[in-house]
This record gives C-alpha cells, structure tokens and sequence, in this order.
C-alpha cells in the first residue's frame, strides 16, 4: 500500500486506521494513524508532515489505484521513527488529527 502527499510526494505505508474523538462525551474530531514504512529520516518527516501536505492524502495499491482519501488532516499529533538494522524495515508510525 501506499499514501499519496499533497504534494505529489507518494511513500510505502501500512493501511490507514480513523478514529473518532470525543472530548467530556462531545465529539472533538477524528485521528488518523499510519505508519511509513521504508527507509526515512526525521528531517525526511519535518519536510513532508506539514500542515497543508497532510491536508490531502489518497492511499493507493501497490500499483496505484486509488483505495481511499482522506482530508481535512491539519495536525501531527504524533510521529515516532522506529529504525531497524536494515534501513529499509524503518518505520515512521504518525497520528494526524483535526478538528470538527
């Protein structure tokens, strides 16, 4: 699977999970979580989780068909890189979150 940026910017990732927010029993917006997987860099990630880059994801196939999209995303939440011994078992696991 993979996710494709705003920007155009497509990366190998993990399937896609949404979950809604509630804050004191109101809805607060939702969560999406992901991880990249393949070799990247925390400067990698500082460039490509901006705001209006994460505005507009699609998640496509291995061959590039649209699977879903998601928008609206306008906050990292949460970015942790998990670095393996082979740089291409790395993985980003991020939270994007945005309000209602």
């Amino acid at each position: 699977m993979k996710v494709r940026f705003k920007d155009g910017a497509v990366k190998s990732c993990t399937a896609p999970t949404e979950q809604k927010l509630f804050r004191g029993g109101n809805t607060a917006g939702w969560a999406l979580m992901f991880s990249l997987t393949g070799e990247v860099t925390s400067s990698d990630l500082d460039e490509l989780l901006n705001g209006g880059n994460i505005s507009e994801l699609a998640f496509l196939t291995d061959t590039g068909a649209k699977i879903t999209e998601v928008n609206g995303y306008n906050k990292v939440s949460s970015c942790t890189i998990r670095h393996a011994e082979t740089p291409q078992d790395t993985r980003a696991e991020i939270q994007l979150t945005k309000g209602v």
